[in-house]
């Protein structure tokens, strides 16, 4: 089997995919910008939310992990998959790619749902300053959708990192074996031949006129 079909067998990718190599470094890039991501969203502020009590109004701010309370562990979990992407074979970065998107669209389903109910957040966030479980307002900043959208993009990155292979390293002709003459330039060829006829004696042109009829060397 000659190598390109070797590589066709090797590479399980999907066929719009296959052809496309990445990197190493590139996919631990990928992961590293999500880990900073991950951290950024998780020290914005989501909601801020008003409760009034005897004492005047009081004022409550909900960050990103606050309403997500993964995010933290989300950016940890991004930042060792950068690093050991580095370290890794190639079954270990398809590994290393899912457990990353499955990571980011678990955040993702969070952030969705905590969207679609914020409420028991706004609760929390001005309970811990007034010690009231009562609210009257509640407003959402535009971060919690800008991470819902962050978060589906990164978990779709980290899919493709690990459904798409790394490039395959290109090996020299001296670490191929059984198949020396065949990858060597037909000038490489007569110039070994005229130097064994001189070694024996002959003359290296007569060597040079039958070099094609001469049978392969094994």
């Amino acid at each position: 089997m000659s190598s390109a079909e070797a590589g066709a067998t090797q590479d399980s990718s999907p066929p719009r995919l296959r052809g496309i190599r990445v990197r190493p470094r590139t996919s631990s890039a990928v992961f590293a910008l999500g880990a900073a991501a991950f951290g950024a969203l998780s020290a914005v502020p989501w909601l801020h939310a008003t409760a009034v009590t005897v004492l005047g109004s009081a004022n409550g701010t909900a960050t990103g992990a606050d309403a997500v309370a993964a995010l933290p562990t989300g950016a940890l979990i991004w930042a060792a998959a950068a690093v050991a992407n580095l370290l890794a074979g190639a079954l270990a970065r398809r590994i290393i790619g899912s457990v990353a998107a499955a990571t980011a669209a678990g955040l993702a389903w969070a952030t969705a749902s905590f969207l679609v109910a914020p409420a028991p957040v706004a609760v929390t966030s001005l309970t811990e300053v007034t010690g009231t479980t009562t609210i009257d307002n509640y407003r959402l900043t535009a971060f919690p959708l800008i991470s819902l959208v962050a978060l589906l993009a990164l978990a779709l990155a980290a899919l493709v990192l690990a459904i798409v292979p790394a490039p395959r390293q290109a090996r020299t002709r001296y670490e191929r074996r059984g198949d020396v003459v065949t990858d060597t330039p037909i000038n490489d060829v007569r110039n070994l031949d005229q130097w064994d006829a001189l070694t024996r004696g002959q003359d290296p042109t007569l060597a040079d006129q039958d070099v094609s009829e001469r049978p392969e060397r094994g």
